[in-house]
């Protein structure tokens, strides 16, 4: 998924009303697994690595300040 020019890893699973679960600062889209197992059954259930976790890589132009 690209998201403002930026390309973003997601697992998009299940069918009904979207539910977007975002993951603690040292974690990736896989904190979710065991939950997103019986979310998926009453929710599309969108999971994304957040940038510079999991399969997500860090900006080029990002930086802290």
């Amino acid at each position: 998924m690209i998201l403002r020019g930026h390309p973003y890893h997601v697992k998009i699973e299940g069918a009904g009303p979207p539910l977007l679960l975002l993951h603690g600062f040292t974690g990736s889209l896989s904190t979710w697994d065991m939950l997103s197992e019986h979310l998926s059954t009453h929710f599309t259930v969108y999971r994304l690595d957040l940038m510079g976790h999991g399969e997500t890589i860090p900006a080029s132009n990002q930086r802290m300040r």
